[in-house]
């Protein structure tokens, strides 16, 4: 298999804090890899290097073999990589169709005096958008909402249209953070299916999340960081063994019976 994303020795320091310790990770194109570690540990601030929101102190990230390192967000996006926020950011008085056509007018090329006078170039490059944009919320399960506002949806289904608005502009690289976060289990249960779904197209995908039931379903290899350092890495089957592991969670009830529920 051939690497999509690679980070080598990365460190990031605020300050005196090391949020992120010379972490080597190496993701191959169409891999679901999942990165887990208790809170603190350093995996959205990963994503944050890997998307360029932040700069690594250290350490390098290539993406398909080029060297990105702290490029920015923008140029990084261009290239293929494309994210979703723990924190939910919607446009929430925005239809659902607006939010998801957001993340595909940064790539548009009609100029900015021809979209504000509604030039041709401008009108043809909408209706692609549009029927894009709608493609993408029929995957997602949501083109039947597609006019309401965003503010108006169930929690599910607002982090339905986050991965919507990433997955819109066609990546390389989906970078994932806690999608399950607030879901129910069937929610999570039908998260999973979707996260298939996009991985089916040809898309990487890169997990961050607490829920173990999603990330023992879904991922073919796993990260584990504790206080910004690699603990294991491994198949799922391994990270349920690893004592390392279970002892970085003690405190948080039943995760080893939940890592056993996947044996």
């Amino acid at each position: 298999m051939t690497a999509l994303l690679t980070l080598n020795q990365v460190t990031r320091r605020f300050g005196g804090l090391v949020a992120v310790d010379r972490v080597s990770m190496r993701i191959e194109a169409g891999e679901i890899y999942g990165l887990i570690g208790p809170n603190g540990a350093g995996k959205t601030t990963i994503l944050d290097l890997v998307s360029g929101l932040t700069r690594p102190s250290s350490g390098h990230i290539e993406l398909a073999g080029e060297n990105v390192t702290g490029l920015r967000a923008d140029r990084l996006a261009a290239m293929g990589i494309r994210r979703t926020f723990q924190n939910l950011k919607l446009f929430n008085e925005l239809t659902v169709l607006q939010n998801v056509m957001i993340g595909l007018h940064a790539s548009g090329r009609a100029g900015v005096v021809e979209a504000i006078v509604g030039g041709h170039r401008h009108r043809r490059e909408e209706r692609a958008m549009r029927a894009a944009s709608l493609a993408v919320l029929n995957a997602v399960g949501l083109s039947d909402r597609s006019n309401q506002r965003a503010a108006t949806l169930s929690y599910g289904h607002r982090r339905r249209l986050e991965i919507a608005r990433a997955l819109v502009a066609e990546p390389r690289l989906l970078l994932l953070d806690e999608p399950a976060a607030g879901l129910n289990p069937s929610e999570a249960t039908g998260l999973v299916d979707l996260i298939a779904r996009i991985n089916e197209q040809g898309v990487t995908i890169l997990l961050v999340e607490h829920h173990m039931d999603v990330i023992m379903a879904s991922c073919s290899r796993i990260t584990v960081l504790n206080y910004g350092r690699k603990l294991a890495e491994g198949v799922p089957a391994e990270i349920r063994a690893d004592e390392n592991v279970i002892e970085a969670y003690l405190g948080r009830p039943g995760l080893e019976e939940r890592l056993a529920g996947h044996a």
